[in-house]
């Protein structure tokens, strides 16, 4: 799994800002922690701007538990 937005949507399974604690949740319809549902939430966290770090490092790692809403990460200076 190469993308972190994927990656922290599939050990998660929702964004909550590391700051101030603002949720993305899946829309209706979607239920579980399935691979359709992270890939929705994935790609939502993306669209709306929420932050999460590149991987780093050598071997790529990928931290999957940090991430940012759109007005924390702009605060940040991460966008």
């Amino acid at each position: 799994m190469a993308d972190p937005y994927d990656a922290h949507a599939y050990f998660i399974c929702d964004f909550t800002c590391g700051d101030c604690e603002a949720h993305l949740w899946p829309d209706d319809g979607f239920e579980g922690c399935d691979d359709i549902c992270c890939r929705h939430i994935a790609d939502k966290a993306k669209a709306s701007g929420w932050y999460v770090p590149a991987p780093h490092g050598p071997e790529g790692r990928m931290d999957i538990q940090t991430c940012y809403c759109p007005e924390c990460a702009k605060k940040r200076g991460l966008q």
